[in-house]
Order: structure tokens, then sequence, then C-alpha cells
């Protein structure tokens, strides 16, 4: 899935991050922590 519109200068950044935190919303679902959404965040970022 894609995230870009290429009307916006940062779109492509925006559109990783969102599929990154989307990634981590299909691994662990609904219902954990904030700060283990945070922590995923980062390892899948990283």
């Amino acid at each position: 899935m894609t995230f870009i519109n290429p009307q916006y200068p940062k779109s492509k950044l925006t559109g990783k991050i969102i599929g990154c935190g989307m990634e981590v919303h299909d691994i662990l679902g609904n219902g954990s922590q904030e700060v283990i959404y945070q922590r995923s965040l980062v390892s899948v970022l990283l």
C-alpha cells in the first residue's frame, strides 16, 4: 500500500512512516500499551 502524493514534498517520507505504523499495528493488533507500540515502531524504523 502506498501513501505517496507527489503534490506534497515530504509525502514519500510520510508514506514510509505510516506504512511502518500500519505494519506494527498488523503484528501487535489492538489493546497493547502505547509504550509497546512506540518501541516496536522504533525497531521497525531501524
